[in-house]
């Protein structure tokens, strides 16, 4: 049995304090499991992630003074854990071998291994999730129904693995499942958790939703633009795992002659050369109207924060995680 820690349900706590207790109830589900599965969720625990759908959890929970409840801690860490969790997998079905500059769970201890293990995450996060003593809350957040969100858009980016004929709105609907849900439930569980009027609560889920969609949008580009040193991750790992993308699919539209080469090679079982392919999706502007199109969801999202009654403090933090996600490097 997992020793769950706990905070006063008075307490209040500013930004920084949030962060680290939230960080600590991960490390604790993660250092403290069975001893059976301990091994595999230990070595998960020796790379710290961003952990951005923790904080947009605890900034939306902030009150006027910048202090936020025990409960955004708890959903904090749960969401964070469901995360981890979908990365595992996501790792399963990509057979990737780095993440976070060090070999994945499967690469370290095989695909078996790192299904449970990220089975396990789940149920952890839905455990502590549920442990919320106001049940009011979890049904508010529909927890369940955003997890069903985002394994419904897990197999249907898998189920278009080499769909050269993907369009962007099959894409968007797939982005929307397997990254916007999470983002989307990380806001309103902080508006819930905080205490913001329900009237609000709309806007804190659109708001999620534009910066989880932008967040896949520049990752998408990334994966054409860096190399492994930097990112952590391997180059170019969704082209080589047949994950077909929007900069991508603008270059297939623009030349219907480079799709039917990659089609042609796909079907004598070979792949076109990665830089080619990197340099067909600079060229014919792939990125470029990717990332305008990341614009765009900025433009909605600013729009939104607009619309949001929060403290001077607590909008210049939603403006940050906004502007963190249009410029990640």
């Amino acid at each position: 049995m997992i020793k769950q820690m706990s905070e006063p349900d008075n307490a209040l706590y500013p930004f920084a304090e949030a962060l680290r207790l939230t960080a600590a109830r991960l490390d604790g589900v993660l250092s403290q499991s069975p001893p059976v599965i301990r091994p595999y969720t230990a070595y998960l625990a020796e790379t710290k992630g961003k952990m951005l759908r923790a904080q947009s959890v605890l900034i939306c929970a902030q009150n006027q003074d910048q202090q936020i409840p025990p409960v955004a801690i708890v959903f904090a860490a749960a969401v964070e854990l469901v995360h981890l969790a979908t990365l595992v997998h996501d790792d399963v079905m990509d057979q990737a071998d780095l993440r976070r500059g060090k070999p994945t769970l499967r690469a370290a201890h095989g695909n078996k291994t790192a299904v449970i293990c990220g089975d396990y995450l789940l149920s952890q996060g839905v455990r502590l999730a549920a442990s919320v003593r106001d049940p009011a809350n979890l049904r508010d957040i529909g927890f369940p129904d955003y997890l069903s969100e985002v394994c419904l858009g897990e197999l249907n980016q898998y189920l278009n693995n080499n769909n050269f004929q993907l369009t962007p709105l099959r894409y968007f609907r797939i982005i929307k499942g397997k990254t916007a849900a999470l983002f989307e439930a990380s806001f309103l569980a902080g508006a819930v958790a905080g205490g913001e009027p329900a009237e609000f609560w709309s806007l804190y889920r659109r708001l999620g939703h534009y910066i989880g969609m932008i967040y896949q949008l520049i990752d998408d580009c990334l994966d054409f633009e860096s190399d492994t040193a930097y990112t952590g991750k391997s180059v170019q790992s969704d082209y080589e795992q047949n994950v077909i993308t929007l900069p991508l699919i603008f270059t297939l539209k623009s030349d219907p002659a480079l799709r039917d080469q990659i089609i042609s090679a796909h079907a004598a079982g070979r792949k076109l050369p990665r830089p080619a392919i990197n340099q067909a999706v600079r060229s014919r502007q792939g990125l470029a109207q990717t990332r305008l199109v990341a614009a765009r969801y900025g433009e909605k999202a600013r729009s939104v924060l607009r619309q949001i009654p929060a403290s001077e403090s607590k909008r210049n933090d939603l403006q940050v995680l906004l502007a963190r996600a249009l410029h990640q490097s």
